[in-house]
C-alpha cells in the first residue's frame, strides 16, 4: 500500500512486491526503507524473496501524532523505483486516524479505491444511495441532520 495508519508505540505491515515482467526469473529485487525521525522499519533493508517482502513499521510511543512520509527504494540491475508511503501515526478512534480515509467503492471492480479499514473493505456506493446516502446529499441518523460528504 502507499498509506499506512498506526497509533504511537503501536506497528502497521506493508508489503513490497517485485516480479519478473518477462514470465521468468529476473536480477534480485533489493530493498531499502527510508523513514521519518519516530518511526522505524524492521526489516529496514534486504533482498524480496518470492515476489514479495513484509515490512513492520512502527512508530516510537512517544511519536507525535500527524502526518509523515516514508520511502521505499527498490533496486534491480540497473534499475531502482521509489515508492512513498504516507504514514499517519494517530490513536485509534480519533479524528485524525478517519480522516481522508476513501471507504466508499462501486459493486462491479476489484475495490482498490476504498479501504477504510486496512483490511480491503468498503461500503457499497450503490447501497447507500438505496439508504438515501448519496455524494452531497442530505440525511439524518436519530435526529441529526447531516451533509454526506460529496466526494
Amino acid at each position: 500500500p502507499t498509506t499506512a495508519t498506526l497509533a504511537p508505540g503501536e506497528s502497521a505491515e506493508v508489503t513490497v512486491r517485485a516480479l519478473a515482467l518477462n514470465g521468468g526469473r529476473g536480477p534480485e529485487a533489493h530493498f531499502r526503507v527510508s523513514t521519518p525521525a519516530g518511526v522505524t522499519a524492521s526489516p529496514a533493508e534486504g533482498t524480496v524473496t518470492g515476489g514479495a517482502q513484509k515490512i513492520t513499521l512502527t512508530a516510537g510511543k512517544d511519536t507525535a501524532q500527524g502526518y509523515y512520509d516514508a520511502r521505499v527504494t527498490v533496486t534491480s540491475g540497473e534499475q531502482s523505483y521509489e515508492q512513498p508511503v504516507a504514514l499517519t501515526v494517530a490513536a485509534p478512534g480519533t479524528l485524525l486516524a478517519a480522516r481522508d480515509n476513501t471507504g466508499i467503492s462501486d459493486d462491479t471492480g476489484d475495490h482498490d479505491e476504498a479501504d477504510y479499514d486496512g483490511g480491503g473493505w468498503s461500503y457499497s456506493r450503490q447501497a447507500l444511495a438505496a439508504a438515501g446516502l448519496t455524494a452531497g446529499g442530505r440525511g439524518t441518523a436519530d435526529g441529526l441532520a447531516f451533509t454526506w460528504p460529496g466526494s
